[in-house]
């Protein structure tokens, strides 16, 4: 008997209350014996029901789980005037709590519990100083669970109860609490709001043939239930156990209970204990067992699978153990797993298999309790559980259902509790188990046995499988510079996946290989290397101290040679080999750098780029390539610059016109003779008519991307001749170079006069500029007599030679392939003196001497009219024929009817003129040198009535007021010239014969 301290014994689940520190705050009613209360039953006639049935019970995996700094957790044991072990002390000063863990099994739930006490003052000596370092203060765990005493100089407590689920949230349950040895000295202030009924003995009760009433006394009112006992313990039979001073009051769906305790102030002492075995007088009928729902999210070689259920036997009195005890178990299982035998412990892990008797047929479990009136079968919590392993039979995959990122089996129960009468309480447990698997993967050097560092990203390191399956199938992955030696497990290929996580290493030897750089062309697809291309780039490799000479060699991964390399940007190309060393296969890959030069290539800019310069960027390039059969080839590439999707060619011009244009001229599909040459132009063509057609807002991705989209069916080449054409047309000027066997950049338009367009022959040695459009041309002087016709610009243009039409350079020997080839179009007819006209002339380049190709290529040329500006065009002599000899005058008509004068007028700006004529001298006849003069014969013109005498003077026959060009002056009909003769002046077989002279005058 501890005469300094009143205690506070509690236990069990409770409702939310609120309680006065000061139970003389709350008004009083009648007080009266507890069987006259209306929450009393009695105890010897009722039983708790079976969903009352919750008692908090410390479990061997109770713990404390959290305390307020004024709980001397450390010091557990230690206090003053109780030094046991689940006994810890604890301050008054302030308000304390001690939170525990699986205090029992609610609704699929472990159930954890949170004791707070707060004093009305602290505990204190005579002299009022604190005694809470003398350890006077005690909170019950283990087997003192919910059992708390403070010092009686405290006076009154608030303690609190409050119960939270295996996720720490608060949650509200359904049991009994009881108030056991109920002693004169102790008053309790419960809230009526969380009590159910109170079950006690009666006033009349006997026991061992005497009467032995309860002596509990409850007062009532609006809020409150106060009760107390009115006898000392000493004065009871059977003290401490005394069935007289006993109450158990039933609770439903609450979260906490929560009352004050005070001690009585005409009470020397308190001294108020609790059952620790929970032992209590109702009869509690059972509640039903309570299956476990569980999840196996990962198994490792130390995990332990189960099936569990739990089952709570309330403490029965002697006389109340009547009732068979005895559980149906059915939990079938798939093949993939082998079940165990059931266990059986009690809430402290204690095996109490030998409690009951167990039997197995077909796949299911009867479990009795072999002697029902044990006393160790109640009061407990009991877990039955079996272990469940794996057998080597395959998981049905279908019967996995994806959860939560795994592939789970849920593995079913059902158990039934028979307790020998009608009552059959049934539940139903689960585990659920996660089949996924992930095997890892490790490469390691055999030698270091270290990780290989900077694994491709196409290595596997991890592949997913099942749980009773075969590892999932995996090669062992060729790993650049090294070489696949064996695998650990040796015989994981033959394993079942037996944990979540398994583990397979992969042992590789490190290989010594030593390469060279390769130079390639722009553009070059590196695929096509023989060989023996690919084995000159290797000069050495190794394993360890063991050379390999003979082995295969292919490329894994071609090189990228889309852009020229240098000190900033590198290309490489994979190569993998395959040999056998000592009867093991060697199989590895490396990476031999390769330099990218420019090659025969034609390289184009943009955004104001000189390309000309080694600085420069390109936007654009072909290059020209040759494959094993010797055919030529062309690729398209960005050359020295990086990809650029967004600045356009032109971005000061935002116009659509064409920047870029490339021809393509397949000269096999062209007919030969250099009468069928073909034509090429120097100005843009429409976008159909190019092979490449790119705008000022064209970026040079979209450049390549449209060169790509020409040759998808042909791997990203064009297939060319030798001697084809290749037309670039650029519209700012040196916006062109060429590079032939990578040396240049050679301006292919320097200094001549097309600065935007040339047309490259493509040969063995490379890209060959053409010279037919970059010719300058010159103004041709041309006498205007030669302008009368196409056929005498012609004769005129075949006469002169391209050399007086154009200026030849003479120290380029291409420039004795272009010759001329006629006119395209004509300039004026009939051009006057110093009159222009500019005219089309073709001139044709062979392409080659050993084939009859040419293209051709049209000047404007400017063509000038030259003197004289007026003039007699030949003027045919007159002829009288061969007259009678007559002794008449004669008259003679000239024979020649179509006899005439022509003028031919060439000046720009014409004006009027006259012909005059006169003969020399009289007709003559000469004989030796005898000169014998028809004496009387006279000339002359008749012009319709008019007759002009032709003598040796100048006379005017002939005005012409409007000319034109050509001026046909002709007399018709009786008119025109006559030889007038006098008789018998003709001597016979004599020729006779004058001159007439013609003036051609411009007037004024």
């Amino acid at each position: 008997m501890i005469k300094r301290y009143f205690s506070y014994a509690v236990m069990f689940i409770g409702l939310v209350v609120y309680a006065n520190t000061m139970l003389s705050s709350v008004a009083e009613a009648a007080e009266v014996w507890l069987p006259e209360s209306t929450y009393w039953l009695d105890s010897m006639k009722n039983e708790i029901p079976k969903e009352n049935t919750f008692a908090p019970m410390w479990s061997s995996k109770s713990e404390i789980i959290d305390h307020s700094d004024g709980v001397f957790v450390d010091k557990e044991g230690q206090g003053k005037y109780f030094p046991r072990e689940g006994k810890i002390p604890f301050a008054t000063k302030k308000e304390e709590w001690i939170k525990v863990s699986n205090i029992g099994y609610y609704n699929n739930s472990n159930i954890n519990m949170k004791m707070t006490f707060k004093t009305s003052k602290p505990a204190q000596d005579d002299s009022g100083q604190s005694i809470d370092d003398q350890l006077v203060n005690i909170v019950g765990i283990k087997n003192y669970l919910g059992t708390i005493y403070i010092h009686k100089s405290a006076e009154s407590a608030k303690l609190t109860f409050e119960f939270f689920d295996d996720q720490d949230k608060p949650i509200n349950v359904s049991g009994y609490w009881s108030f056991k040895n109920l002693i004169r000295g102790t008053r309790f202030q419960i809230n009526k709001n969380w009590v159910d009924k109170i079950y006690s003995v009666s006033r009349s009760f006997v026991e061992d043939g005497a009467i032995r009433p309860v002596i509990i006394k409850v007062e009532e009112n609006n809020e409150y239930l106060l009760i107390r006992s009115t006898e000392k313990r000493q004065d009871l039979v059977n003290g401490i156990e005394s069935l007289q001073s006993q109450a158990v009051m039933t609770y439903t769906n609450q979260n906490k209970i929560e009352f004050t305790v005070k001690t009585e102030s005409d009470t020397p002492y308190i001294d108020f204990g609790y059952s620790y075995t929970n032992k209590i007088l109702p009869k509690i009928e059972y509640p039903a067992p309570v299956g476990k729902e569980q999840t196996v999210k990962s198994i490792t070689k130390d995990s332990v699978i189960n099936q569990e259920f739990s089952q709570y036997l309330p403490y029965q009195s002697v006389k109340n153990r009547t009732k068979e005890i005895g559980w149906e178990i059915d939990a079938q299982t798939v093949d993939s797993l082998v079940p165990g035998d059931w266990k059986v412990t009690n809430e402290t892990g204690t095996d109490s298999i030998a409690l009951f008797s167990i039997t197995t047929t077909n796949g299911k479990t009867t479990i009795k309790a072999k002697d029902k009136s044990q006393n160790e079968l109640y009061g407990h919590y009991f877990y039955f559980e079996r272990k469940i392993d794996f057998s080597k039979i395959p998981i049905d995959e279908t019967l996995l259902k994806d959860q939560e990122g795994g592939k789970y089996l849920d593995t079913t129960g059902t158990v039934v509790l028979n307790t020998g009468d009608d009552s059959r309480l049934k539940t139903t447990f689960k585990t659920s188990i996660n089949f996924l698997a992930k095997v890892n993967y490790h490469y390691l050097d055999q030698e270091t046995t270290k990780p290989i560092p900077n694994l491709p990203d196409t290595v596997k390191t991890e592949m997913s499988g099942l749980i009773t399956h075969s590892y999932p199938s995996l090669n062992e992955e060729i790993i650049p510079e090294y070489t696949y030696l064996s695998t650990t497990p040796t015989n994981s290929a033959d394993q079942l996946i037996q944990y979540t996580q398994e583990d397979v290493s992969f042992l590789y030897g490190k290989l010594s290989i030593k390469s060279k750089k390769i130079s390639v062309p722009l553009g070059m697809d590196t695929t096509k290397f023989s060989q023996n291309q690919l084995k000159d780039a290797v000069e050495s490799i190794k394993l360890g101290e063991n050379e390999i000479t003979n082995y295969e060699i292919s490329i894994l991964k071609a090189a990228d040679t889309s852009m020229i390399t240098n000190d900033k940007r590198s290309s490489k190309m994979t190569l993998k080999i395959k040999s056998t060393l000592e009867g093991k296969l060697i199989e590895t890959y490396f990476d031999v750098l390769v330099e990218v030069n420019w090659g025969n290539s034609v390289v184009l800019g943009g955004s104001g780029t000189n390309v000309n310069q080694n600085i420069g960027e390109s936007t654009f390039a072909l290059t020209l390539h040759e494959d094993s059969n010797q055919k030529p080839y062309l690729t398209g590439s960005y050359g020295n610059m990086t990809v650029d999707k967004d600045t356009p060619l032109d971005k000061n011009n935002e116009g659509d016109s064409p920047y870029y244009q490339v021809t393509y001229l397949d000269m096999n599909k062209k007919a030969s003779g250099v009468e069928n040459a073909t034509e090429v132009y120097s100005q843009p063509l429409a976008s159909t008519d190019v092979f490449l057609n790119a705008s000022n807002q064209s970026t040079p991705f979209e450049m390549l991307e449209q060169f790509k989209q020409k040759v998808t069916e042909s791997n990203g080449q064009l297939s060319v001749n030798y001697d084809d054409v290749i037309g670039i047309y650029v519209t700012p000027k040196l916006q062109q170079a060429m590079y032939t066997n990578d040396q240049g950049p050679l301006q292919p338009l320097k200094d001549l006069p097309n600065q935007q367009t040339v047309f490259y022959k493509i040969t063995k040695s490379g890209f060959v500029p053409l010279n037919l459009d970059h010719l300058a041309s010159k103004n041709v002087s041309i006498v205007s007599k030669e302008t009368e016709s196409k056929a005498n610009y012609d004769a005129h243009y075949t006469k002169a030679g391209i050399e007086e039409y154009f200026n030849i350079p003479t120290n380029n020997a291409e420039y004795k392939k272009i010759i001329g080839q006629g006119f395209k179009t004509y300039p004026k007819l009939n051009l006057a003196v110093n009159e222009e006209s500019t005219g089309h002339i073709y001139i044709a380049e062979q392409l080659s001497e050993t084939n009859d190709k040419y293209l051709k290529y049209s000047y404007e040329v400017v063509f000038r009219g030259i003197g004289p500006d007026i003039q007699f065009e030949k003027i045919e002599a007159l002829n009288f024929g061969t007259p009678e000899i007559k002794s008449q005058q004669q008259e003679i008509h000239q024979k020649n009817t179509e006899w005439q004068l022509n003028i031919r007028d060439n000046r720009l700006n014409k004006t009027a003129w006259e012909i005059q004529a006169r003969i020399t001298q009289p007709f003559q006849a000469k004989v030796g040198d005898t000169i014998n003069e028809l004496k009387g014969a006279m000339l002359k013109l008749k012009d319709n009535s008019k007759t002009i005498f032709l003598n040796q003077k100048m006379q005017k026959i002939y005005v012409k007021d409007s000319p034109e060009t050509s001026n046909i002056i002709q007399w018709k009909g009786s008119d025109g010239m006559y030889l007038s003769v006098p008789p018998g002046k003709i001597k016979k077989d004599l020729s006779y014969q004058t001159e007439v002279e013609f003036l051609l005058s411009v007037g004024p």
